[in-house]
């Protein structure tokens, strides 16, 4: 015999399968469902071909390594969302990372290095900017040629080898390349 407050057996049964049914309605409708499948069908490849894949200091690594293009990539959202596309943002990105390097191989202050890499950064932007509004070229065509400029100065501007040259003692080398919490800080950065 039940009580009043006990539901029946097949209610409990309706309940269930209905809140089932919802949340794999709500999987369905997410378009990012196939990413995230394809995503753990990888790991789980990967876990299978190499077991040192899925311990904690590669993940860490995986991540930190995975981290400065997440970076970009918050940024590229903002473009994409007022319907236009970068194409050539790499290739800015190591240009800005070439040149702020060679303005600490050559002695500069971190402050000092650190305002080249944005100016350049800036720099690039704009170029892509203006030529797009001046020649009204549709951004993606504009940035598809800017992608080959800008890598191509950063392989002169470092003759095609690495920059490694310079002092990384500092607070700012210790912070960026530091962890907090066990977690490496660019992956802190990145999910903020």
């Amino acid at each position: 015999m039940r009580t009043a407050w006990e539901p029946m057996s097949e209610e409990r049964d309706v309940t269930v399968s209905g809140g089932m049914k919802r949340a794999f309605l709500g999987l369905q409708g997410m378009q990012e469902i196939g990413v995230l499948i394809a995503l753990l069908l990888l790991c789980l490849c990967l876990t299978l071909a190499a077991p040192v894949f899925k311990t904690p200091g590669n993940l860490l690594q995986v991540a930190r390594q995975a981290s400065y293009y997440g970076i970009m990539a918050v940024g590229m959202v903002f473009v994409i969302s007022m319907g236009d596309i970068d194409l050539s943002v790499g290739s800015i990105l190591t240009l800005t990372n070439i040149a702020t390097g060679l303005a600490l191989r050559a002695s500069l202050p971190l402050p000092i290095a650190l305002l080249i890499g944005l100016t350049t950064g800036a720099a690039c932007g704009c170029f892509n900017g203006l030529i797009a509004v001046w020649l009204r070229i549709p951004m993606i065509i504009v940035t598809l040629g800017s992608l080959g400029i800008f890598r191509g100065i950063a392989l002169v501007l470092c003759n095609n080898s690495p920059i490694s040259q310079f002092p990384k003692d500092g607070f700012f080398f210790s912070i960026g390349g530091g962890e907090v919490a066990g977690i490496p800080t660019s992956v802190v950065v990145m999910v903020a």
